[in-house]
């Protein structure tokens, strides 16, 4: 799916499955991109939490670490209300200016 362009792929599947593919390929690098968001400004965030009664080891690396101290959940708060949207608004931007003109494939 990553090889081949949209003009060979419409000719190989169809428009239906085309579009659906080249959604699923802008859906995964969006996805990716909040991955990497997360991974870098929440996560950090979430383990310098000092809340003691974690049931599992993994509830370190979650917003319940962080529930008991005010500035840390507004700060993580804030920082995903402006970076998810930012992120897939990116996305969305990128695959309108890729497709907005496109008509079909090239003969």
């Amino acid at each position: 799916m990553w090889k081949l362009d949209d003009d060979r792929l419409l000719k190989l599947v169809g428009m239906d499955y085309t579009m659906y593919l080249i959604f699923l390929r802008h859906s995964s690098l969006l996805f990716f991109g909040l991955t990497v968001f997360a991974s870098i400004f929440l996560v950090p965030i979430y383990g310098s939490g000092t809340y003691n009664q974690l049931n599992h080891s993994m509830d370190q690396f979650t917003i319940k670490n962080i529930k008991d101290q005010q500035n840390k959940l507004v700060f993580a708060y804030f920082v995903a209300l402006l970076g998810v949207p930012l992120t897939a608004a990116s996305v969305l931007y990128q695959y309108s200016k890729l497709y907005a003109s496109w008509d079909g494939p090239q003969e």
